[in-house]
């Protein structure tokens, strides 16, 4: 089992709810274990970021190596809408 802490962030729509729609999917992954979770906190976006920010974080425990929770995390990503089309983009 290998540990890792997952940042998390969200500045569009319900962002609340992103966040804690995303933890629940990250939760429920196989062969990864939620461990703890931060408080969430505002932020202004830096870079070209279009409304503020909800962050928190996540300390997971897993089977899966690290290229196989990223694609999961990516996949989550996806699935709440976001597309990726520049660095530090909504």
């Amino acid at each position: 089992m290998s540990r890792y802490f997952v940042a998390l962030g969200s500045n569009l729509g319900d962002r609340l709810a992103r966040l804690r729609d995303a933890v629940a999917e990250i939760a429920a992954t196989p062969g990864v274990e939620l461990r703890a979770c931060s408080g969430v906190w505002e932020t202004r976006p830096v870079g070209p970021g279009s409304g503020a920010f909800l962050n928190g974080a996540v300390e997971l425990v897993t089977t899966l190596d690290g290229e196989q929770l990223l694609a999961g995390l990516l996949e989550i990503e996806r699935h709440h809408g976001r597309v990726r089309r520049e660095r530090w983009g909504d």
